[in-house]
């Protein structure tokens, strides 16, 4: 058999040149003759009962239509963990961007004629917005979510915390919190529905094709095989299209049942950042005992996120931010409580690292603390708790030798001659003081922060998915791979396509990939979870493997030769259909008990340590991040250009929520839902980012790839924080750290 050398490679991506010639196809590029407009009317209350629905005469009944809960054919319900999510508002109103009416009209001027018809008659009620109200709220009788308004509560317990906490020499204590984080994904929320004679089919720009098309059959009351979804050229996802388009989806869906014609429904910037999810925001306190030489013998963890309205993933978002709450460290007494609350915010979801940021950076930004309170330094206190070959996790689990903290860990000090850095900044700040002009008010600091990220969904996720995938033959003598996984600029496309091509044996461009139409593609499970490479790549080289022996077979000889092999396909192809697929079975050994979370969370893990670089105004309070060096153990690189984006894509990301990012909040409402006020980090906030990646192939992935997409929102945060640190000499336990929260936490000896 003959290899094909794409594997960790440049090959171009599939998408590039048609985005970068704007030839590429969104769904609001698409025709819109026959096809009417699409919008919705929202409550005006964070928390209240419905008591009508006005449409006063002007609602222009002859060029428009109305459609309300009344008026849905199958549940009223977007399923997800728990089914207490509606489609449409029926009579209580839980947050104020809640969906209670849907309006369409041919073209824009007449729909917001009709929509500034619609008037809502409501009773308001005081709403719950605060963490602790909300965990009080079922003992005062007003719990949002029956019966104690908790949508998901776990206990990790390894050792004995209190145990460990008696024998520790210093307990140290802290209170970490975090803002909510927006999606800003280029393209807002957008899809179309148009009912025909075999269903009703959706184009949108969305992650997940199978979660829509499972969702609507129950509001629309369809067998399965009458819901096609299929995905648009989509612009960016970050976790934010994975689950609201199916509610996107019904109401396009509802709009064009009751119009007799296709809808398009696509917001615009304010309107997706009101009504869309968010990154939870939270809480984390942490009490840890240590021993005088700085190692740790007990760490206590209390985990606080706010869930907001509706339950949607939070349960899972919770599970991930526990799991990797006690970090990449050998402790032997760790307990980790963690509960997500309802609130009359407007429901939390899936963004980009998926809970583990939240925890992560409230546990890198306490190790420095600690090392403060302990008068040691943070690197030798990280360095004497890491794990190694044989440690296990908070959860039991045993890593063997997949261990490669210790190797991020003193690769990024060596690259980045961390100390020797941080005696240059505290020089630095030291003679700034003594400077004229503004120089003197020029601090500067050096912090890292060290994490790992599991790969692929938690425990048993991956059984219960049972993901497929196809390879076929095509009569042009090609491969097409068949996925249900989507393209939102990461390079999905590429990457699937290099990992069939080295399976079956062939160049990459003998392989054709397709975006997802849940009409051709088997169900292979959603693009979330640092999965895709290592499950569904892992897959399709399995596949490609199968179908080499399959041709040969049928040839009755060897084809180590390209174009023989094509030229083989070409014909069988002709002849009759010419398919194989592989189907997930977990790794042999892996063993999760999702009622105690002991056990294996993950088949593998990523390993990583940032290091960066800031220099802070103290008369603006204003951070420049100087640098990001990215240190990243990611099993096998299987695209470099594609994998160092990647991580530049995340770091960004990652100093945006630690700096810039801030949502505000007015009564449940975001009250500075625009990009003048949602202050992103532009190309002038992005410093030089170096990414260095360690190769250690992961024994149980045929390809030797682990996850990528999440591991690098997960480390900016707290690195910077903690380069804060030494360069004001305070602390800040609160992300984003904005000027005006550096100016508050700037020590009065400091001037300005």
């Amino acid at each position: 058999m003959t290899t094909s050398p794409t594997m960790g490679t440049d090959v171009p991506r599939r998408e590039g040149a048609e985005k970068l010639t704007g030839e590429a196809v969104y769904l609001d590029d698409l025709p819109r003759e026959g096809v009417w407009l699409g919008g919705t009317v929202r409550a005006s209350g964070p928390r209240g009962r419905l008591r009508r629905i006005v449409r006063d005469p002007s609602f222009p009944d002859d060029r428009a239509v109305l459609v309300t809960a009344e008026d849905i054919p199958g549940e009223n319900v977007i399923p997800l963990f728990v089914d207490d999510q509606p489609a449409l508002v029926e009579s209580e109103i839980r947050h104020p961007e809640e969906p209670v009416a849907l309006v369409a009209a041919p073209d824009a001027e007449t729909l917001a004629v009709a929509l500034g018809a619609i008037r809502l008659e409501t009773d308001q009620r005081p709403p719950v917005l605060d963490l602790d109200e909300a965990l009080a709220a079922a003992e005062s009788g007003d719990a949002i979510f029956p019966p104690d308004n908790v949508f998901k509560c776990i206990e990790i317990v390894k050792g004995d915390t209190a145990a460990g906490g008696a024998a520790a020499d210093a307990v140290v204590e802290g209170e970490y919190t975090f803002g909510a984080q927006e999606h800003v994904y280029i393209e807002p929320q957008a899809v179309q529905a148009e009912w025909t004679d075999d269903g009703i089919v959706i184009r949108g720009s969305l992650q997940c094709p199978y979660y829509v098309a499972h969702g609507l059959t129950r509001v629309l009351d369809l067998p399965l095989e009458k819901v096609r979804v299929i995905q648009t050229t989509t612009g960016g996802g970050f976790g934010g299209k994975e689950e609201y388009p199916t509610m996107l989806a019904a109401h396009a869906a509802l709009l064009a049942r009751t119009a007799g014609r296709p809808v398009r429904m696509a917001y615009g910037r304010s309107e997706d950042m009101l009504a869309t999810t968010k990154r939870h925001p939270g809480r984390v306190r942490h009490r840890t005992g240590l021993r005088r030489d700085g190692r740790i013998v007990a760490m206590d963890i209390d985990v606080v996120l706010d869930g907001g309205a509706y339950c949607t993933l939070s349960p899972v978002v919770l599970s991930r931010g526990a799991i990797h709450a006690a970090g990449p460290y050998d402790v032997p007494n760790v307990r980790t409580l963690a509960r997500v609350v309802a609130t009359n915010h407007p429901p939390s979801g899936a963004f980009r690292g998926f809970g583990a940021p939240q925890t992560i950076f409230a546990l890198e930004t306490h190790l420095d603390r600690c090392a403060a309170e302990l008068g040691v330094d943070p690197i030798d206190l990280r360095r004497r708790n890491l794990l190694r070959t044989g440690g296990t996790l908070a959860t039991g689990q045993d890593l063997g030798d997949d261990v490669a903290v210790e190797d991020v860990f003193e690769t990024a000090l060596a690259k980045t001659r961390f100390l020797e850095r941080r005696s240059e900044h505290a020089r630095f700040n030291a003679e700034a003081k003594g400077h004229e002009g503004a120089d003197r008010f020029l601090r500067r600091g050096i912090g890292l922060s060290l994490f790992m990220h599991g790969a692929g969904f938690t425990g048993s996720g991956e059984v219960t998915l049972a993901s497929e995938v196809q390879l076929v033959g095509t009569p042009d003598g090609t491969v097409t791979a068949l996925t249900a996984q989507t393209e939102i600029g990461q390079g999905t496309r590429t990457i699937l396509a290099q990992t069939a091509a080295d399976g079956v044996g062939l160049p990459v461009e003998k392989v054709r990939t397709m975006e997802p139409d849940t009409a051709v593609v088997p169900d292979s499970g959603p693009t979330v979870a640092s999965r895709t490479a290592m499950v569904i790549g892992g897959l399709l080289l399995r596949a490609g493997r199968e179908l080499r022996e399959v041709v040969e077979r049928r040839a009755g000889r060897e084809l180590p030769d390209p174009e023989e092999f094509c030229a083989e396909v070409a014909r069988l192809s002709a002849e009759g259909p010419l398919q194989v697929s592989a189907t997930y079975s977990p790794p042999e050994g892996v063993h999760w008990d999702e009622e105690t979370y002991r056990g294996d969370a993950y088949a593998s893990f990523a390993w990583a340590c940032d290091v960066a670089e800031v220099e802070v105004d103290l008369l603006t309070g204003e951070t420049r991040v100087l640098g990001v060096t990215a240190v990243q153990e990611v099993g096998r690189v299987i695209n470099p250009v594609l994998a160092t984006g990647q991580i530049e894509g995340g770091v960004a990301q990652g100093i945006g929520w630690a700096l810039l990012e801030d949502v505000v909040w007015e009564k449940g409402r975001m009250k500075n839902a625009n990009l003048t006020d949602y202050v992103l980090p532009t190309s002038v906030d992005t410093p030089p980012i170096e990414v260095v990646f360690l190769e250690r192939p992961h024994p149980r992935a045929p390809h030797g790839a682990k996850g990528i997409g999440e591991l690098p929102m997960d480390g900016p945060a707290p690195a910077i924080v903690n380069a804060l640190r030494q360069a004001i000499g305070a602390e800040l336990s609160h992300v984003p750290a904005t000027p005006e929260r550096i100016l508050t936490a700037i020590p009065e000896e400091e001037p300005g």
